[in-house]
């Protein structure tokens, strides 16, 4: 269930790059954006990701964990450095690993995440789910078998809480961002081809998402910050943007913009106003 459910967003995603491309368009005319609106409108939405979360995606992370547990000396392997034996300290933790109090803390994290992600308010909600992992901890796929022999070498209980959370942080934690992220890039699509059309029938651009609103029948919000879509003239280009997931308006410069700063991660439709 989890699977097509992300499959589904990667697909929403491509769409929505496919509509920054249509809408980046000086030619567009005012019947042809009142039509794609109202195919924007009709498509439903994809159902949260914490219903597909239980039960069998828990039991699946589970499962994942209580092979580890029968497969021991492919844990072993996992923390062999290149060309050289993995030391007898590392080995002994991970054969006196307690496997049910790995998935007691995977499950512990597991039943916080849910309660997170029942809240309504989209910005409380990220902020509880990212937080089910205490700060700082981020599991590194290219550092991963140096984390986990760290680890062990600290002994068997402090392996056990990496070895859940990582399990946490590869499976459960990566969702509420997607989430967030396809919501967000969709309102910025919808505000973006409104702002089109205001434009063609008004003869001027509007930064008053008010205004915007009365097309949309509602004001356009950012869920990364529950505060209007933020739109700007840059130039001859009005950016239509949300603040991403870093939460910082990074002025409408988002990853794909070659910005130096790798870090601004504005989620932005750029609408050029001259042919």
């Amino acid at each position: 269930m989890v699977t097509e459910w992300l499959i589904g967003h990667a697909l929403e995603q491509v769409a929505c790059y496919g509509d920054t491309h249509l809408l980046q368009s000086t030619e567009m005319t005012v019947r042809e954006c009142a039509e794609y609106l109202r195919e924007l409108n009709a498509l439903s939405s994809p159902a949260p990701a914490v219903e597909r979360l239980e039960p069998d995606f828990r039991h699946a992370c589970l499962d994942l964990l209580q092979y580890g547990g029968r497969q021991q000396d492919k844990v072993v392997e996992l923390t062999k450095p290149m060309e050289t034996e993995v030391d007898a300290k590392t080995r002994a933790s991970i054969y006196q690993l307690d496997w049910n109090h790995v998935m007691r803390r995977f499950n512990s994290r597991f039943d916080r995440f849910l309660a997170a992600a029942y809240d309504p308010n989209s910005v409380r909600r990220l902020k509880r789910t990212q937080d089910v992992l205490p700060f700082g901890v981020r599991i590194d796929d290219d550092k991963y078998s140096e984390q986990v022999r760290e680890a062990a070498q600290n002994g068997p209980d402090q392996l056990a809480e990496l070895l859940a959370d990582a399990c946490f942080e590869k499976n459960v934690t990566n969702l509420a961002r997607v989430e967030l992220r396809s919501q967000a890039f969709m309102i910025v699509i919808r505000t973006a081809l409104v702002s089109r059309l205001y434009l063609l029938e008004h003869g001027e651009i509007t930064r008053d998402s008010n205004a915007l609103g009365e097309i949309l029948k509602k004001v356009p919000v950012d869920p990364f910050s529950r505060t209007p879509v933020r739109i700007k003239r840059v130039n001859d280009e009005l950016v239509v943007y949300s603040i991403g997931l870093n939460q910082t308006d990074d002025g409408g410069v988002g990853w794909q913009d070659e910005d130096d700063d790798i870090d601004k991660d504005d989620i932005r439709v750029r609408l050029r106003l001259e042919p």
